[in-house]
């Protein structure tokens, strides 16, 4: 047989079993019998990832570590949900505290005050209150429109509520991260490296209040301060404190729809409710093949069906 022959039976047979780096580095996953198609799609939108992992095993490691930083596209009800999916769970793992984008910093007075009211329904009508504040609802009301028209915030409002509500009666503490509107107005909104600062300083202060409580400080805010970028959130939070933090992005990244298309039509094919990245190289976020995440948070979210949530 020819070299060239040899070369040509390789390549068919390389096409058919669908093997990668990123299949054979994924070997040992549980995961790693997936079908051929889907290891190519995830490894387009992924690149050269370490492996794929179950939702236990993700929740396991998470509940390993000292911060919690859960990206999300505002647009997508999805993310929000299993972001607050994510905070039930590891609730019910240690003591938590929820810092949370939406709230401005000028609302932590009225958060650290929940703490003082006996009464869970109390606490709710008070968080209430502040989400029908005004601080609240210039920026993060129904009403906010992004340069295309589309409500940019509206999909995943109500599940941001309910899940701060959750909190409120549970007595979850409560991190207010954003910056006010009188400085969003100013431009500040645009400025990530500095809001990373600020979400930094907000948590350093919360922990410096509570020296004696073991709080895990889950952070719930938009994929774009949740990379591994150097300025970013989870980066500035490694580098200048002992803490163990992991970061994690879902479906659609940068607020594009195009990223997990194809992974999530072969998922529901395959009938695949969670397809989990650990370490992707890149983070995929249009179909021409160009990688706006290049130093992407250490787990994916490709596909996740959302647990029944009860109401408790």
């Amino acid at each position: 047989m020819s070299l060239r022959q040899i070369l040509a039976l390789a390549f068919v047979w390389f096409a058919f079993t669908g093997c990668s780096v990123a299949q054979s580095v994924a070997a040992a996953s549980p995961l790693a019998n997936l079908p051929a198609d889907m290891f190519a799609a995830l490894a387009h939108e992924y690149g050269n990832y370490e492996e794929v992992v179950t939702w236990d095993s993700l929740l396991n490691e998470l509940a390993t570590v000292d911060v919690v930083c859960i990206g999300e596209a505002h647009y997508d009800a999805r993310d929000m949900e299993t972001g607050f999916e994510i905070v039930r769970n590891l609730a019910q793992r240690s003591k938590i505290a929820l810092a949370v984008e939406r709230f401005s910093y000028d609302l932590q007075p009225r958060l650290e005050h929940l703490q003082m009211l006996d009464h869970p329904t109390a606490r709710e009508v008070e968080v209430e209150t502040i989400l029908k504040s005004e601080t609240y609802q210039t920026v993060w009301g129904s009403h906010f429109f992004d340069q295309s028209g589309f409500p940019v915030n509206t999909p995943s409002q109500p599940i941001f509520e309910a899940m701060v509500k959750w909190a409120a009666r549970k007595q979850i503490p409560m991190i207010a991260l954003d910056v006010t509107w009188e400085e969003r107005a100013a431009g500040m909104g645009e400025e990530l490296a500095r809001r990373n600062q600020l979400w930094q300083a907000q948590i350093k202060k919360f922990l410096q209040r509570h020296p004696r409580e073991e709080y895990q400080v889950i952070v719930v805010g938009g994929i774009n301060h949740m990379t591994n970028a150097p300025d970013a959130f989870p980066s500035s939070m490694k580098s200048d404190s002992n803490a163990k933090v992991l970061s994690l992005g879902q479906r659609d990244a940068m607020y594009n729809y195009r990223s997990s298309t194809r992974v999530a039509t072969l998922a529901e094919i395959y009938s695949f409710d969670d397809l989990i990245v650990r370490q992707p190289e890149f983070a995929l976020v249009n179909v021409k093949g160009v990688a706006a995440l290049e130093q992407p948070p250490d787990y994916w979210i490709a596909v996740h069906a959302v647990a029944h949530w009860d109401g408790r």
